[in-house]
């Protein structure tokens, strides 16, 4: 239990995850001209993010 009362489950360890994960797409990506994608990150979007820089 917490200050609040609430007990905690383990999802602190996921919630960065994600961000983490688009981050590390994002920066590889980067060197061709690439600074953003939307999420869900498909493989077709990342081809075609590529290909228009």
């Amino acid at each position: 239990m917490n200050e609040l009362g609430a007990k905690g489950v383990g999802e602190s360890g996921t919630i960065g995850a994600i961000p983490a994960v688009y981050n590390a797409v994002v920066d590889a990506v980067s060197h061709p001209g690439v600074r953003h994608l939307t999420t869900p990150i498909t493989p077709q979007q990342l081809c075609e993010a590529i290909a228009e820089t």
